[in-house]
């Protein structure tokens, strides 16, 4: 994968592991970080990706998402060979965190609420080739993306 556009990879300026505490309750991380995979047809990254950046990134900030990245397949010879990776694969990524699972199930409900959302699935829908599936992870105590 590469970043999709300059500038969509996580940027980790000013970021610092947070100490090595044992994990409890008390300082266990209330957000989670969502993983969008959104299966592309051959070609049909880089129309994407100017879609999702112009149009949907706006769109998901202001409804209290937190976008951390966005990466699209890099159609290129695997040059570590002990690391393999899956070839025939056309995707792109999206990567945004929540304050809390609750503040994600706000978010998608307000999302299908949302004309310009709509709009956008519309529009970029001739891009895909699967359905897109979703990950919600939760950060580690020691995570930068949790806090």
């Amino acid at each position: 994968l590469k970043p999709a556009w300059p500038g969509a990879g996580f940027d980790l300026s000013g970021a610092a592991l947070p100490g090595h505490e044992k994990p409890s309750r008390g300082n266990r991380l209330s957000g989670i970080v969502v993983i969008k995979i959104h299966h592309l047809r051959p070609g049909a990254e880089a129309d994407f990706a100017s879609r999702f950046e112009a149009d949907a990134i706006p769109v998901l900030a202001a409804l209290g998402a937190r976008p951390l990245a966005a990466f699209v397949t890099e159609h290129a010879a695997n040059s570590f060979p002990r690391l393999p990776v899956r070839s025939g694969e056309n995707v792109f990524i999206s990567v945004a965190a929540f304050g809390s699972a609750d503040a994600h199930a706000r978010h998608e409900a307000a999302l299908s609420g949302s004309p310009q959302w709509q709009a956008f699935e519309r529009e970029a829908q001739s891009c895909l080739a699967g359905s897109t599936e979703t990950l919600r992870l939760s950060p580690t105590s020691r995570s930068l993306f949790g806090r």
